[in-house]
């Protein structure tokens, strides 16, 4: 693999992390620089590797390692920003060449704020993205996915203005913690099914992301204590590397400031809009009734994309047969429509979903799920028939209103879309929504 551009100059490149405190940014950080050196020392051809660009970062980075090895335990969370920059080199028949050089920002969790300047500065000269989730709490505690609606905001509103401006940036979901999780490919499933939160919202605004299962134990031996680390850093070499690809294509290096043109109130503004209805938004006004992307990348050997797609594949068998034993087995349904759609199996995901709501006339949910995937797969008719469905049975019920309005407006027709979101406005079950609905109406000219 050569990353090489003809240029005699290296790119630089910004990464951002978000993530909440204690979520095990800075343990990544490390880590992956620890499996670096691990492959700067080895003398095999086509290596690729990262190193610190100056005495004072190493010194940090092996700082943080020290203290594991003496004490065995993990390193306490950063109180404070602190700033990486590191160079990205590859080894060709013994020689190193530099492809480019990027800088991370280890940031405090509470940084991680809009409302914080020092973030809006990071978020806006940033080229790429690093999203942190703990992968054992988003197993384990239900009530993890409401403490992310934060995160999720953050993310949706850079999504999204990458996606108006078809900006070439890219988001690492990085899930942490892994280690301390069951192996298994029912782990990694019941991973997949809890971020649909996220990556759902990300596929129907066209972002460009790919997913990483960090897990970094500790562990002993007569010489101390020592970060395991096998893989930790494919994140930052598949964002580094698809960044220095598009800059040797395009002779563009521009962050997102530079290629927004825009101030951070054009984000702020985003982040007022709730992630429970945004996908509707994104459909209509931004035009996204593209083809659902889904964030599983072929990137050579960055992310053991084979061992992925194996797993997929036999994860997908397993649901299949059980269904054909038990047809009525509505969760592994659901499940199994995950699974087409991470495939890119859109029909047969679709019509998996259509037999679900056959099995389940009365529930509205599952119609209003199907409406969804027609709708960010482009098949506005049939859509829109759902949702004439759902409200011939519940005239009120919001997100149908929602959803039919944004189409009628799509297709021209402004006097039934206004008075949809005036039904919608008027039946939201929250005053947030309520909001959110009337500046939907103002957005669109409709008031």
């Amino acid at each position: 693999m050569n990353f090489l551009s003809s240029s005699s100059e290296y790119p630089h490149f910004n990464l951002l992390s978000i993530g909440q405190r204690g979520v095990g940014k800075t343990v990544f950080l490390a880590g992956s620089y620890a499996e670096m050196n691990q492959v700067s020392a080895d003398e095999n051809h086509q290596k690729i590797w990262f190193e610190c660009e100056n005495e004072e970062d190493k010194k940090t980075l092996n700082s943080i390692l020290d203290y594991v090895k003496r004490t065995g335990e993990y390193p306490p969370p950063t109180l404070k920003m602190t700033n990486f920059d590191f160079i990205l080199k590859q080894k060709n028949h013994k020689k190193a060449k530099t492809l480019c050089d990027f800088s991370w920002s280890d940031i405090p969790g509470e940084y991680c704020d809009f409302n914080h300047p020092d973030f809006q500065d990071l978020v806006l000269s940033s080229h790429s993205c690093c999203v942190f989730i703990n992968g054992e709490k988003l197993v384990k505690d239900p009530t993890y996915i409401d403490e992310l609606e934060g995160l999720v905001k953050q993310v949706m509103a850079i999504a999204i203005l990458i996606d108006q401006k078809a900006i070439d940036y890219r988001f690492a979901l990085i899930i942490t913690q892994c280690d301390r999780l069951a192996s298994g490919s029912m782990t990694r499933l019941q991973i997949e099914e809890n971020l649909q939160f996220l990556t759902t919202r990300l596929e129907a605004a066209d972002a460009n992301y790919q997913r990483f299962y960090s897990g970094i134990p500790i562990v002993s031996n007569d010489k101390g204590h020592y970060f395991q680390v096998k893989g930790s850093a494919a994140a930052f070499l598949w964002i580094v590397s698809e960044l220095q690809k598009g800059t040797s294509l395009s002779r563009h290096n521009n962050s997102l400031e530079g290629s927004l043109k825009v101030d951070i109130s054009a984000l702020q503004y985003w982040l007022s809009t709730s992630p429970k209805i945004l996908w509707p938004v994104v459909g209509i006004v931004g035009g996204l009734f593209g083809l659902m992307a889904v964030g599983i990348l072929v990137l050579n050997q960055l992310s053991q994309p084979n061992n992925d797609n194996r797993v997929a594949q036999q994860l997908t068998q397993q649901l299949e047969q059980t269904i054909r034993n038990d047809p009525n087995d509505t969760e592994s349904k659901l499940t199994l429509v995950n699974q087409y759609l991470n495939q890119e199996k859109v029909d047969q995901a679709i019509d998996l979903l259509k037999t679900i709501v056959e099995q389940e006339p009365d529930n509205l949910e599952r119609k209003l799920q199907l409406a969804n995937l027609y709708e960010i797969t482009g098949n506005i008719q049939q859509a829109e028939s759902v949702y004439d469905r759902i409200l011939a049975e519940n005239s009120s019920y919001f997100n149908a209103l929602f959803g039919k309005a944004l189409i009628r407006h799509k297709q021209g027709d402004r006097t039934t879309a206004k008075t949809l979101l005036q039904e919608a406005e008027k039946n939201a079950p929250s005053d947030d929504l309520r909001s959110k609905t009337k500046a939907a109406l103002k957005q669109l000219n409709l008031e």
